[in-house]
């Protein structure tokens, strides 16, 4: 596990203290995640993507998101591409046009719904960790 901001505070404090809040922020970083995983609604369809969807810490703290590159449009909610022009077989250009692009059935896409939902329990997360912590 890597070295979260809260247990490098810990270092000011004895080391029982350090090891009790090193174990409530990896408590607090398990049930962060677990809400996170209950509140991210993905696409049926999406199978093949799933597996590669990753929860890791950034200095910003968790990054929910996907390693897979082709899952990076099934999170974006519903956008129009940027206009493009396509070669015709008589060496013209087309007129310009664009794709919609995402799902039309999550237009906010598929983690910022699932991040809000969290920032609204955020309560209830943090007292599932003390919980299971102490």
């Amino acid at each position: 596990m890597s070295r979260l901001p809260l247990a490098s505070f810990a270092d000011q404090f004895p080391i029982s203290m350090k090891e009790e809040v090193e174990k409530l922020a990896a408590g607090l970083e398990k049930a962060a995640a677990d809400k996170l995983d209950s509140l991210l609604d993905e696409p049926v369809l999406t199978g093949a993507l799933r597996a590669s969807r990753t929860l890791s810490p950034s200095n910003k703290g968790l990054r929910l998101g996907w390693t897979e590159v082709h899952a990076r449009f099934i999170d974006m909610g519903r956008k129009r591409s940027k206009q493009y022009r396509r070669k015709l077989p008589s060496g013209k250009s087309s007129k310009p046009f664009s794709r919609l692009l995402g799902s039309d059935k999550a237009s906010d896409g598929f983690t910022q719904p699932a991040i809000k939902g969290l920032r609204l329990a955020w309560d209830e997360v943090v007292k599932t960790a003390g919980g299971e912590g102490g």
